[in-house]
């Protein structure tokens, strides 16, 4: 009786060994697949029908939840556009600017003008006209490719750039460190409150002082930020153009406009001269008449001096 217990016992204890090799097997199975496939292989066919599951192995944490992620659904752009057109007539374009900035809700932000040049008109007569200017226009994104081309359409275009940068980023951290910055200087206030020593108080406000100016340059830094978001600029550099004759105005004809516009000048020239004058010619008649009459009747006749005779 003790023999066959005893050669029970291996036969035991190996069946119990079995039991517990499949007992772990099956509890790891379990804990590989409640754990997800951030510790087991993803399987090729996942609950969705999906290849590899309906999340991604890299964006899994352990125990098979989404790992955190910040997203910025919507992007701030700044949007940036040069051009340099050329016209026939500078401060004609700029009026024409001005009105399409205030129809499209912007505004002006520079203007310069560059030198005058004598130039002559059609008609003949020679004006003086802006050589060349530059002018910023601030128009809302929206309006930002309808201004672009209204102003290319006031002339020749010779240059043009469009830029977009994206600074999303920057935002988000200028806006971190706005709040960083703002508690920093609430705790300064409170630490403050509870001071008794003078010199806790010198050494707390000079602190504030500092953090309070970081406080304002990056709140600074966030508006200039949000007001290149808003409004997109364009800047826009307007030139005379180079003014010579057309292949029209060469001939017969061309000469004979050229002739009549000269004519025409030259008289407008003469009547103006003579406009000039006539004030000064009817003064001179008011008073030089008069006075020319006057001294003719007051002036005496010379008295006749008779020959000596002399003796024959």
């Amino acid at each position: 009786m003790r023999w066959r217990m005893a050669r029970s016992i291996p036969i035991i204890t190996l069946a119990l060994a079995g039991t517990l090799s499949a007992g772990c097997a099956i509890g790891s199975d379990n804990s590989e697949t409640a754990s997800g496939p951030g510790r087991a292989a993803p399987s090729p066919v996942g609950p969705t029908g999906q290849p590899g599951g309906a999340d991604n192995g890299s964006e899994d944490g352990a125990g098979g939840e989404p790992a955190p992620r910040v997203q910025v659904r919507d992007r701030a752009v700044v949007l940036t556009g040069a051009l340099t057109v050329e016209v026939d007539d500078v401060s004609a374009a700029l009026r024409k600017i001005e009105s399409q900035a205030a129809a499209a809700d912007g505004l002006i932000a520079d203007e310069r003008t560059d030198g005058t040049v004598d130039r002559t008109a059609p008609d003949g007569v020679i004006r003086r006209q802006i050589a060349s200017a530059t002018i910023v226009v601030r128009v809302p994104p929206g309006s930002y490719v309808r201004t672009l081309d209204a102003i290319g359409e006031l002339g020749t275009v010779v240059q043009q750039s469009r830029g977009a940068t994206d600074v999303t980023e920057d935002i988000v951290d200028v806006d971190s460190r706005v709040k960083s910055a703002a508690a920093s200087v609430a705790r300064i206030r409170s630490l403050m409150d509870d001071a008794k020593a003078l010199s806790d108080v010198v050494t707390l406000e000079s602190e504030l002082t500092r953090r309070q100016s970081d406080l304002e340059s990056l709140e600074s830094r966030r508006a200039a930020l949000a007001g290149q978001v808003d409004l997109a600029t364009i800047t826009a550099t307007v030139l005379l153009s180079e003014s010579g004759p057309a292949q029209s105005d060469i001939g017969f004809f061309g000469g004979l406009r050229a002739g009549w516009a000269a004519l025409t000048g030259a008289t407008r020239i003469a009547l103006t001269i003579a406009g000039a004058l006539l004030p000064f010619a009817v003064a001179l008649a008011i008073i030089g008449v008069p006075l020319l009459l006057v001294l003719r009747r007051y002036r005496r006749p010379p008295v006749p001096i008779a020959p000596e005779r002399r003796p024959e």
